[in-house]
């Protein structure tokens, strides 16, 4: 399986189906592990956080690409380009990515990978448990899901993702006795979770950070029009909806392909 690594992250080049192939093989393997989508800016973060940054090298099987610039990123690294190409295609992103050779074929979100997960996991008759998130969005996405797919055997449990609320967290997850787990603490709290408590929980045989997908799915965040997400401009639909994110979008569009030219190959 290709790897490019950003940032001294590795990411395996997969496409979506490839991805939930892969995850899905993981679920029906007799081994535990951990998989991630790290998005542009949690490879900046693992920069400065070393538990992160050795999570995403170490312990996590799979990593997904999650965000465009990363797209833009593994062309410009594999293929070698000057600096000025470099930029331009940046610029121009949304009508040239699709030339882009030796890169990833395309984005895999966790909010698009949870719902393809979800409907294998009921092909196959597999558990999940959905852990994280406001009590709220939690039942309502469960809510949701359980509708899509009702012979889906599906839980949830908000948690605090706190040391002293693991006890009571890893009970409700034994009892229910999961092959999948999800995490929506957000990153790196949710990574950090699952590389303390995953082999506390022996029924659980993949384990994936999921950051806000709970939301979209209870229906409290909207996702982009297909053509902005084609275009690869659905950071600038979650600017528009949360403005409170400008930093974290920031980092992701321009600190990020920065730090990439800064780099080099």
């Amino acid at each position: 399986m290709k790897i490019i690594k950003l940032l001294d992250i590795p990411l395996n080049v997969l496409t979506r189906e490839q991805a939930c192939h892969a995850f899905m093989d993981l679920a029906r393997s007799n081994n535990q592990s951990a998989t991630a989508t790290p998005n542009a800016e949690i490879c900046l973060q693992a920069q400065k956080d070393d538990a992160l940054k050795h999570f995403l090298q170490e312990d996590s099987i799979l990593n997904f690409a999650d965000s465009v610039s990363q797209l833009w990123a593994g062309a410009y690294t594999s293929n070698k380009w000057s600096r000025f190409r470099a930029v331009l295609e940046l610029i121009l992103l949304p009508i040239r990515k699709k030339y882009w050779k030796n890169t990833f074929p395309e984005t895999v979100t966790g909010s698009d990978l949870y719902l393809s997960i979800c409907e294998q996991a009921t092909q196959n008759d597999l558990s999940i448990f959905c852990l994280g998130s406001s009590t709220k969005i939690s039942n309502k996405n469960k809510y949701f899901v359980q509708n899509k797919f009702p012979r889906l055997c599906i839980q949830s449990f908000s948690g605090d993702g706190s040391n002293s609320g693991d006890d009571e967290t890893i009970n409700k997850i034994n009892e229910f006795k999961p092959d999948i787990l999800f995490v929506a603490y957000g990153c790196p709290k949710q990574e950090l979770w699952i590389k303390r408590n995953l082999q506390k929980c022996p029924s659980v045989k993949v384990a994936m950070g999921i950051g806000g997908t709970f939301d979209y799915y209870a229906g409290n965040l909207k996702r982009a029009p297909k053509l902005l997400q084609k275009l690869g401009l659905e950071w600038l639909w979650r600017l528009i909806l949360q403005p409170s994110r400008i930093k974290r979008i920031l980092n992701a569009v321009f600190i990020f392909p920065w730090k990439i030219l800064k780099k080099g190959h």
